[in-house]
């Protein structure tokens, strides 16, 4: 539906935490302008009809603009509920591929990997560890995620104790307290090359399958670590 909102609506995600707030109402938004309604009109992405059967929202907006598709429109202003993936105005000059790639950020936050467990902290993760500044890039990542390797930080104890356990650690120094298991688990993930998530809610790191690249180019290839 098209609507001109007063206020953004809750972001996502944010740098610093691994935690992606549940806000189902919009993943972009466009402010769309013609030339007969030149102040504009807001389109909240993603386009709830593909999925809900509802009336087609691009349908309506382009209606209250009164124009026939997105290539007659003028783009006046975007937003992105990943803030962090900078000004989309500048990463896109086509309209109608800007909102294709809305609806699909929108649709792939709604839909969390198909229900794969913590996908949104693994998601966030991710973005952090490859200082994400781009919608693509965004969308290549989750596409992706079987690349990198995610530790959870309140798994540490028992990553710790098993990895102490494999190393002949007896029970009974286990038990004592003297040995610190969750520092262990961090140390041997830091030596790993795991990077901990600026909140301290994980650890992350790549892994060496190939990432495909649907959006983006290839950057130069790096070593990447194993998993643990």
């Amino acid at each position: 539906y098209v609507s001109d909102p007063s206020q953004a609506g809750d972001h996502r995600y944010s740098t610093g935490s691994a935690q992606i707030p549940e806000d189902t109402d919009w993943s972009v938004k466009v402010r769309l302008a013609s030339p007969s309604v030149p102040d504009g009109v807001w389109l909240r992405l993603p386009d709830a009809s593909v999925i809900s059967g509802r009336p087609d929202e691009t349908a309506l907006a382009l209606d209250a603009l009164k124009v026939r598709s997105l290539e007659n429109c003028v783009l006046l202003d975007v937003r992105c509920c990943l803030p962090e993936l900078g000004d989309l105005r500048e990463q896109y000059d086509d309209i109608v591929e800007l909102v294709n790639d809305g609806n699909d950020l929108g649709y792939l936050l709604e839909e969390q990997g198909q229900g794969a467990p913590r996908f949104m902290e693994r998601f966030a993760a991710a973005l952090e560890y490859e200082g994400c500044r781009d919608l693509r890039l965004a969308l290549d990542i989750a596409q992706n995620l079987r690349c990198y390797e995610w530790i959870p930080s309140d798994s540490l104890r028992d990553l710790g104790l098993k990895k102490l356990r494999e190393s002949g650690v007896a029970e009974e120094l286990l038990a004592s307290g003297v040995i610190d298991p969750e520092s262990c688990a961090a140390e041997l993930l830091e030596s790993a090359g795991y990077l901990l998530t600026t909140d301290e809610s994980g650890y992350i790191t790549r892994n060496s399958r190939e990432f495909i690249h649907d959006r983006t180019a290839p950057e130069r290839a790096e070593p990447v670590m194993g998993p643990l």
